[in-house]
């Protein structure tokens, strides 16, 4: 319908099939009554009555051609205009999308969208969304479909193209057009020679040649260091899916959105033909963990949240929960370390507060020092967290408890009195979104409280088992575990960057062989491997990666037998067959995580610096893993902290061992205390040959028994004059 008055010609249309309104307003030339201005676009707020839809822009009002559905269809060329934050159209599954509007209210923020805006997004949105999620939430913004349908979308992009942005290589050429617009040349071929060329370093023989150097059976080695053949059968199954992975541009990628983006597609993409019918043991997630070709958001999602449901959930708990979590249909954060809280677990000052008038827990971050702080996945993933906070009923305190928390709900917008964020760039390790939390009078269920060992009835009364009356420390055990397993990966990183050293030593060359003799700059240079010193740094690395992988094998084994050979992660079977190891374990894993976790640190880097300014680069490998591990030596407790833990029990352990307890195992060195009027000068040094295994091991019990004795000694000193046990300890 077609309307004018004053000048102003009103033109209406409805849309009976899709039940769309708009309306446009145009001023007539012709009349006396106009100004120089020609068209005012349709108003943005004015919606329909009865379908609340936005009005269409002149270009979809002016466009006739509609599908069977009666949606107007929209060239790749038309939508391509709608390209800036107030004009913002992309597609979604061959539908139009007008998200102008949306940007302000979408929960990962405006720059996501905008990233595509005029073109398909859909790669990205079917990464994170439900397919019906638009439907159900912002019907509004679908304004019609792409003309030509898939079809058109895929016969524009080049068949190489992915729908993320694309990066150039390091060996990419770029080059400047006059309208300052960059073009990516391809590559320059290179061609594996034994001769040096144009495009040949001349180096293709030097690998093969040193690996038929080798004295042994490199299956044999693979297999023993695996734990056996069958180990490794199952290491080559779980990597198996990595064939179709290819992840070489990531060091060109340009924020840490694009890592957690790539981190988060490749991870689904991998896991999810297996999540209906299998169920991963705590030995696969270490594998995966070691193969991962992306470490990022979602391991914290297998590696701890879903162990923690395991270890602490009751059945019914696991069953609702993890089966849930297996499939990834919930994404789980681990929400432990507070702003101002972590080492000292105890002290965490986030409450679950029981209301008993509706059988609910209030859970609250009260203070800027009680917000969580650091738990990865938190920042954009998560849709739920296993939250540590204080139990308090009826005002008593019963300490930290782990209780289930949904953060996000179906549109991912977290839920009331939740507020999220993501902590922003780090050092390395970008394809996590580490993340923060606090709380407001956040109101769960009773039994969200995680309830294998406790539980609180109805009326509020506190009920424990038997383990937890043996040991009320066993939500602690999560965390144990998580620093056991970092000592094996310890090793292995530092096994990847020793790895890349050696292969950089053997290729490359520096230093003529004769100096004396070398009559050109052609003369025969030496490899770098060769010299010295280059070999002593990178072999002391290599030996202490192996010795770093045995450790952690051995934590292992201490772990199974404590749960009697049990390893699956999404059951409730009972775990804690021999609970009486625990402060034990607990002890030993916190200063082995500590030492291990700092020597790989320190040992990564030096492997970057063997590799000269090349390790600069982060193509180079090793800069990365410099920059990704690094953060390990805090993570769970800073290394000196961890190593302090592990001090407090050694003293225990000799003030027992004075009494006449000496346990057998790692503290039997311990055992001369027990003899009637022990003194450390007495004890004998031992002696013999350096390539004795048994001699070597005897010097190190040695040294340990005189560092614990004399500590032990300095802190009784201090015990003695007069000062409390936590003044004198930190004396």
């Amino acid at each position: 319908a077609s309307l004018s008055q004053g000048g102003v010609q009103t033109r209406v249309e409805l849309d009976p099939h899709s039940k769309r309104f708009s309306m446009q307003l145009v001023w007539d030339e012709s009349s006396p009554n106009v100004s120089a201005q020609k068209s005012l676009p349709p108003s943005p707020t004015l919606l329909s009555s009865t379908s609340a839809q936005p009005i269409q822009s002149p270009e979809a009002a002016s466009s006739p051609s509609t599908n069977a559905s009666g949606l107007r269809e929209y060239t790749l060329e038309e939508i391509a205009k709608h390209n800036k934050e107030n004009d913002c159209w992309v597609i979604i599954n061959g539908q139009v999308i007008d998200a102008t509007s949306f940007l302000k209210d979408h929960p990962g923020g405006k720059k996501p969208i905008l990233i595509y805006a005029g073109r398909d997004a859909s790669a990205e949105f079917n990464m994170l969304h439900k397919p019906d999620v638009i439907e159900k939430y912002a019907p509004k913004t679908i304004i019609g479909v792409v003309k030509g349908g898939e079809a058109a979308i895929a016969a524009a992009k080049p068949a190489h193209a992915e729908s993320a942005p694309q990066h150039a290589s390091s060996h990419q050429v770029s080059h400047v057009s006059a309208e300052g617009v960059v073009a990516r040349a391809k590559p320059p071929s290179t061609t594996p020679s034994n001769v040096q060329s144009w495009n040949s370093g001349g180096t293709a023989n030097v690998l093969p040649e040193e690996r038929s150097k080798s004295t042994f059976n490199l299956e044999k080695m693979i297999n023993y260091l695996d734990g056996g053949e069958q180990v490794t059968k199952r290491k080559r199954w779980i990597r198996s899916p990595l064939k179709d992975v290819n992840v070489e541009d990531k060091y060109f990628w340009h924020s840490p959105a694009e890592y957690m983006k790539q981190h988060v597609r490749h991870f689904i993409k991998v896991h999810e033909a297996w999540w209906d019918d299998y169920i991963p043991t705590r030995s696969d997630v270490q594998l995966m963990s070691e193969s991962a070709a992306l470490q990022g958001s979602l391991m914290n999602h297998y590696g701890l949240f879903l162990p923690t449901i395991a270890t602490h959930g009751n059945v019914e708990q696991v069953m609702h929960w993890a089966s849930r979590a297996i499939k990834m249909q919930i994404i789980g954060s681990y929400a432990q370390t507070e702003l101002g809280h972590g080492s000292n677990v105890r002290g965490l000052q986030t409450t679950a507060v029981y209301d008993k008038s509706t059988e609910e827990f209030v859970l609250n971050t009260p203070t800027l020092q009680s917000m969580k702080w650091w738990p990865g996945t938190l920042g954009k993933i998560a849709t739920h967290a296993v939250v540590y906070a204080q139990l308090i009923i009826n005002g008593k305190e019963y300490g930290v408890h782990a209780f289930m928390l949904q953060l996000r709900d179906e549109n991912h917008t977290p839920l009331s009195g939740i507020e999220l964020g993501d902590l922003g760039p780090k050092l390395g390790d970008h394809a996590n979104d580490t993340g923060y939390m606090r709380l407001k009078d956040v109101r769960i269920p009773r039994d969200y409280l995680l309830s294998k060992y406790q539980s609180v009835t109805p009326e509020g009364e506190y009920v424990v088992t038997e383990a937890k009356k043996k040991n009320s420390k066993l939500h602690y055990t999560t965390m144990i575990y998580t620093r056991g397993s970092m000592i094996k990966t310890a090793g292995n990183y530092l096994a990847r960057a020793v790895t890349i050293a050696t292969r950089y030593s053997c290729v490359r060359r520096q230093g003529f062989i004769n100096s004396k003799d070398a009559d050109s700059y052609k003369s025969e240079e030496r490899k770098i491997i060769d010299y010295q010193v280059q070999r002593y740094r990178i072999f002391r690395q290599m030996a202490l990666a192996y010795a770093i992988r045995f450790t952690g094998d051995w934590m292992k084994k201490q772990f199974n037998e404590m749960e009697g050979g049990q390893e699956k992660i999404g059951t409730n079977e009972e775990r804690l067959v021999n609970i009486d190891a625990l402060p034990d374990i607990a002890a030993t894993s916190a200063g082995l995580k500590a030492l291990s976790t700092f020597l790989a640190s320190q040992g990564i880097e030096d492997c970057r610096k063997c590799c000269g300014g090349n390790g600069y680069l982060l193509s180079s490998g090793v800069a990365a893993i410099a920059a990704d591990y690094v953060w390990q030596t805090t993570a769970e407790g800073d290394w000196i902290i961890l190593m302090l833990q592990t001090a407090r029990m050694l003293v225990r352990s000799l003030q027992s061992a004075a009494q006449g307890h000496v346990a057998e195992g790692p503290l039997d060195y311990l055992a001369p205390l027990k003899e009637k009027g022990f003194r450390l000068d007495r004890v004998p040094v031992p002696k013999g040959q350096f390539d004795d295994l048994h001699f070597l091991l005897n010097l190190f019990k040695f040294q340990s028994l005189h560092s614990v004795v004399r500590v032990g000694e300095d802190l009784q000193t201090k015990l003695g004059s007069g000062l409390p046990f936590d003044e004198a300890w930190n004396a």
